[in-house]
C-alpha cells in the first residue's frame, strides 16, 4: 500500500503504515493524553510567542520511508514556518518532515519499538525525537549522530538548537 492510499483509507483511524503494511497503533490512555496535551501546550505557547512555527497533535501524518512507504502519526510534532509558511495549512500528506517529533510511550510500547521509530524519524530528516515515558517519569532525546540524552523527573527539557530559551521541567510535563 502506498502512503497516499493509506491516507485515503485510514485517515482519522488508529493505524500507521509500516513499509507498506497497515499496523494498529498502541493503546492510548488518559495519562497518555494528558502528557501529549502538556507538552503540546507548552511548545505551542512558546512558538506563538516567538513566531517560529506550528505544533500538531494526534496522528498528523508524516511519511518516513518510500518504496515501500511508511507513514507515522506522531503524538506531537513541530514544523517551522520555513517548512510550512504562515497561512492556511495544506491538506493531505505533506512532503516536508517536522523538525521535532514527540512520542509518548504507552504501556504496550516496547523500547525496541520506540528506538526503531526514533531511528526511522531521524533517517527521514527529523532533527530531534523526544520520547516521553510516563511510567518512568523520564524523557529521552535523540539527535542524528549524537548519543541519546536521558532526563529524569526533576530535570528540565531544553532544546536550544530548535527553541532558544524554551525549558520545562519533566514534573510539569508528567504532572
Amino acid at each position: 500500500m502506498t502512503a497516499e492510499e493509506f491516507i485515503q483509507q485510514y485517515d482519522d483511524a488508529p493505524f500507521e503504515l509500516d513499509e507498506g503494511q497497515v499496523v494498529e497503533t498502541s493503546e492510548l490512555s488518559l495519562q497518555h493524553g494528558f502528557v501529549c496535551a502538556n507538552i503540546a501546550c507548552r511548545l505551542g505557547n512558546y512558538l506563538q510567542e516567538h513566531q517560529l512555527g506550528r505544533v500538531a497533535i494526534n496522528n498528523s501524518w508524516v511519511r518516513t520511508l518510500r518504496s515501500p512507504d511508511s507513514v507515522r502519526g506522531p503524538d506531537v510534532q513541530y514544523m517551522s514556518y520555513d517548512r510550512i509558511p504562515k497561512g492556511k495549512v495544506p491538506g493531505g500528506l505533506l512532503e516536508e518532515v517536522p523538525e521535532l517529533v514527540v512520542e509518548v510511550r504507552s504501556a504496550s510500547d516496547t523500547w525496541k519499538k520506540m528506538l526503531n521509530k526514533s531511528s526511522e524519524y531521524l533517517n527521514a530528516g527529523v532533527k530531534i525525537v523526544l520520547i516521553l515515558d510516563p511510567d518512568k517519569a523520564a524523557a529521552t532525546i535523540f539527535r542524528g549522530e549524537e548519543l541519546p540524552q536521558t532526563l529524569h523527573n526533576g530535570d528540565w527539557i531544553t532544546l536550544p538548537d530548535l527553541f532558544p530559551g524554551f525549558s520545562v521541567t519533566l514534573a510539569k510535563v508528567f504532572g
